[in-house]
């Protein structure tokens, strides 16, 4: 009778285990949270610490999703900027971004984005703001100078995204910017599967 609760248990523990191997880091998580960090690389409780400073984001709504990056360094803390993601349609959404506190200073604008990722055929991410969403539709909405807008426009009709900002893991030696793309791809992946489905 032991042997067999012993077998049972093992067998459930392997089952466990190859479960949650197979999952993937965006099962389960909402449309928006899977764009968010297909377009700024930012999720909800992601944090990394540089020395003494350490960046975090912490989400403070889920519709829409509304996400805040902190920096903290000591007893310190400032609220960097807001980032908003809304769903329009399985494809579409509206995205912006609110630069707060130190962004502000550093000439970061706010600005609101229509973004139609029907047609989306990679994504392709480095370091700083390079990064290259090719068939992306990107429409500004709003911004809070007109150049601002114009300028983010004109780098998205050939595939340039450059307001990812995350993952702040890029910032650190210790995480290449291999593993991000292969995260970025798992993010596509999942969201031409399961959110952006093909019409039938």
């Amino acid at each position: 009778m032991k042997a067999k609760l012993l077998t049972a248990a093992f067998s459930a523990a392997i089952l466990s285990a190859c479960s949650s191997e197979a999952a993937g880091p965006f099962d389960g998580k909402s449309a928006e949270e899977v764009v968010s960090y297909l377009l700024f690389g930012l999720e909800d409780k992601a944090s990394v610490t540089m020395d003494t400073l350490t960046v975090s984001t912490e989400a403070t709504q889920a519709k829409p999703l509304s996400l805040v990056v902190k920096m903290q360094e000591g007893s310190n803390s400032e609220d960097a900027l807001r980032a908003t993601v809304e769903t329009s349609d399985n494809c579409t959404f509206t995205v912006a971004m609110k630069p707060l506190a130190i962004n502000e200073r550093v000439g970061l604008k706010d600005a609101k984005f229509s973004v139609d990722l029907t047609n989306v055929t990679a994504v392709e991410v480095g370091r700083g703001k390079n990064m290259k969403l090719p068939g992306a539709k990107i429409m500004c909405l709003e911004a809070a100078e007109d150049v601002w807008c114009k300028a983010v426009s004109e780098e998205s009709t050939t595939g340039r995204w450059g307001l990812r900002v995350g993952p702040f893991e890029k910032e650190n030696p210790e995480t290449p910017v291999k593993s991000i793309q292969e995260k970025a791809n798992q993010a596509l992946s999942y969201f031409k599967a399961n959110i952006c489905k093909p019409k039938v």
